[in-house]
C-alpha cells in the first residue's frame, strides 16, 4: 500500500480518536481530514481523491457541453473509474511497467502539435480543468500505463483470421459507397455472471424503468443515471463514424433499419441488457490508407553490448551513409540483425505504418523522403531507418484489407476490453465505504 496514502489512514484515525474525547468549544479549530472511501486489493481510495475526480468530471461535461447528472451519479461514477484504475496500474506495477518523464514530454508536444499549440498553452488549457502541470504529467503517466496494459492484456484475447480481413475488405470494396457511418449511444444494465433469479428480476425491473423513461426523458439524460457502462457519465456515448462492423452483431440489423432519433433495443448479451441509440447516420467516408517504403537497420543489445555502445555504433554508420562512404543498403547487409530485410539491403516493401512498433512508426513519420532518422529505440532494440517513399492508398485491396482490419481490431477491442475490466474488477477485493444510493 502507498505509504502517503497509509500515513493519511494513520492520521485520519488518529484525528478521529482524538476528536472523540474533546470537547467541542465554539473556538475548537477545524480540521479537514481525508478519509477512505474503498480499497482496491492492495490500494486505498481516499476522498481527497474522489472529490478531486468529480471536479474534473465536471470540468470535462461542462467543456463538451453535455449535461451534468446529480452528484450522486458523477460520484458513483467516478469512483468506479478510480477504482478500474487502481486495479490496472497494480497490475502493471506488479509487471515492472515504467513510464519515463520522455515518453511524458512526448505525448504532451505530440498533443501540442495536434492542436496547433505551444506545450504551455496545452498545460494552461488543462489548468482550467483543475491539473497542475505536476498533476497533468501524473495523469498522463497513468493513462500511458493503462492504455499498456489494456492494450496487452486485451490484444491477447483478440483473434483476428484472414478470412475475416478478406470477406470484410472485399465487402468494402464492393459497397463501401452504400454504407452508413453512425453516431451512437447506448445504455447498459449490467447482470453478474451466473446470476441468481433475484438478480435476473432486478435486472428485468430496472429494464422496464428504463424503458419508460426513455418515453419522457433523452437518452443522454436516462443513461447518466441508470447505465452501468462506463461511459454512462457522457451520457452513454459511444462515439461518431462508427459503421456496422463496430456494431455488436446482435444489433446490426437493427441499428441498421432504424432512423435517425430512434432507440432500439434491449439486448441480451453476457454484460446484461444494452439499449442503443442512433443520433445520426450518414454516408461513409473511408479516408485514404498511408503507406509507406523503407530501409532500417536494426541493433540489438546484450550484456556486453548496452544501449549507449548501440547508439554510437549507428550514429557511426549515419554518418558514414550521409558522408558517401557507404551506402544505406550496403550498411544494412553488413550489419543488421534483422536478417529478413538485411538481405535486401534493410528494405521493407509498401506497409501501412500503423503495423509498426509505436517508436519506429514515430520515428519514420517525422522524416522527409530520402531522409534518415537518428538512432532510436524500440521494443525490438536501436534502429536508424531511412524513408523512402510515402503514398496515400485509396483503392487496391491491400488499402481495402488495412481498413478491414482496423474496423474488426477495433470492434473486438472495445468488447474484449470491457469484458477483461468486468472479470478484473470481479476477481479483485473491493470495498466501498461509503453510500452509493
Amino acid at each position: 500500500m502507498n505509504k502517503i496514502k497509509k500515513n493519511l489512514l494513520k492520521i485520519s484515525l488518529i484525528l478521529s480518536v482524538v476528536g472523540a474525547f474533546t470537547t467541542t468549544t465554539t473556538n475548537a479549530a477545524e480540521y479537514l481530514v481525508d478519509r477512505t472511501v474503498a480499497t482496491a486489493n492492495n490500494e486505498i481510495i481516499l476522498e481527497s481523491e474522489l472529490i478531486d475526480a468529480v471536479n474534473k468530471y465536471k470540468a470535462n461535461l461542462y467543456a463538451k457541453g453535455i449535461e451534468f447528472p446529480s452528484d450522486n451519479d458523477i460520484r458513483k461514477h467516478a469512483l468506479e473509474q478510480l477504482i478500474i484504475k487502481s486495479l490496472i496500474l497494480q497490475l502493471a506495477k506488479n509487471n515492472g511497467i515504467i513510464i519515463g518523464d520522455t515518453e511524458i514530454n512526448a505525448t504532451i508536444e505530440r498533443l501540442a502539435m495536434t492542436q496547433g499549440k505551444t506545450t504551455q498553452e496545452i498545460i494552461n488549457d488543462y489548468a482550467q480543468q483543475g491539473y497542475t502541470e505536476k498533476g497533468l504529467r501524473e495523469a498522463i503517466r497513468d493513462e500511458i500505463i493503462v492504455n499498456e496494459i489494456k492494450r496487452s492484456q486485451v490484444r491477447s484475447r483478440v483473434n483476428i483470421s484472414e478470412q475475416e480481413i478478406k470477406q470484410l475488405a472485399i465487402n468494402l470494396q464492393e459497397n463501401y459507397k452504400n454504407m452508413k457511418a453512425y453516431h451512437l449511444a447506448n445504455i447498459l444494465i449490467k447482470l453478474p455472471q451466473n446470476p441468481t433469479p433475484a438478480q435476473e428480476d432486478k435486472a428485468s425491473r430496472r429494464v422496464k424503468q428504463v424503458q419508460k423513461l426513455l418515453q419522457t426523458q433523452n437518452f443522454s439524460t436516462v443513461a447518466q443515471k441508470y447505465s452501468d457502462a462506463p461511459n454512462a457519465i457522457n451520457g452513454g456515448d459511444v462515439g461518431e463514424n462508427l459503421t456496422v462492423n463496430d456494431i455488436p452483431s446482435y444489433a446490426v440489423q437493427a441499428v441498421s433499419t432504424a432512423n435517425d432519433g430512434d432507440v432500439v433495443g434491449p439486448f441480451k448479451n453476457e454484460m446484461g441488457f444494452v439499449f442503443i441509440k442512433i443520433y445520426k447516420s450518414q454516408p461513409l467516408k473511408l479516408e485514404p490508407v498511408l503507406q509507406v517504403k523503407a530501409k532500417h537497420i536494426l541493433l540489438t543489445t546484450s550484456i556486453i553490448f548496452d544501449d549507449e555502445m548501440a547508439r554510437n555504433m549507428l550514429n557511426s554508420y549515419r554518418d558514414d551513409i550521409i558522408n558517401g562512404d557507404i551506402t544505406f543498403e550496403q550498411a544494412a547487409r553488413k550489419y543488421s540483425k534483422d536478417h529478413l530485410t538485411a538481405i535486401n539491403g534493410g528494405a521493407m516493401d509498401w506497409t501501412n505504418p500503423d503495423v509498426f512498433d509505436p517508436k519506429f512508426k514515430e520515428a519514420l513519420l517525422n522524416l522527409k523522403k530520402g531522409e534518415i532518422s537518428v538512432p532510436f529505440k524500440s521494443s525490438f532494440g536501436w534502429h536508424i531507418t531511412m524513408l523512402d517513399d510515402i503514398k496515400k492508398d485509396e483503392d487496391s485491396i491491400e488499402a481495402f484489407k488495412i481498413k478491414a482490419h482496423e474496423m474488426l481490431l477495433n470492434r473486438h477491442m472495445i468488447e474484449e476490453s470491457q469484458n477483461w475490466e468486468r472479470e478484473l474488477r470481479g476477481s479483485s477485493f473491493v470495498q466501498i465505504y461509503i453510500d452509493e444510493n
